[in-house]
């Protein structure tokens, strides 16, 4: 048995109900990180390598 915050809930609601890509979606997903729900985004360093991926 798990037991979660009702605060955790709602922003899992909130994830949940958003349009990907929205800014709701952005608010939520970001509290959700600073909660330990979701793991944090890795930092990408923008280099040569990472630039060229998008070369056509």
């Amino acid at each position: 048995m798990a037991i979660v915050s009702q605060e955790k809930m709602d922003w899992l609601e909130r994830a949940l109900k958003a349009k990907e890509g929205s800014l709701d979606y952005a608010i939520a997903r970001d509290q959700l990180i600073k909660r330990h729900v979701l793991p944090d985004d890795e930092i990408v360093e923008s280099n040569d390598d990472y630039w060229g991926q998008f070369k056509q």
